[in-house]
């Protein structure tokens, strides 16, 4: 298996309520996988972009 990374940007949901004063993030994931696809498919599933 192969280690991937993944840097994505993080912004707040819609109903946040501290939604104007944040303005997001960015999320590095390392995900442990059989090939690219799978790892960006296990990366969404704990993230919401």
């Amino acid at each position: 298996m192969n280690i991937y990374v993944f840097q994505l940007e993080a912004i707040p949901h819609i109903d946040n309520p501290e939604r104007e004063e944040c303005l997001g993030a960015i999320v590095l994931c390392l995900v442990k996988s059989l090939n690219l696809k799978l790892a960006l498919n296990k990366a969404k599933k704990y993230i919401n972009i």
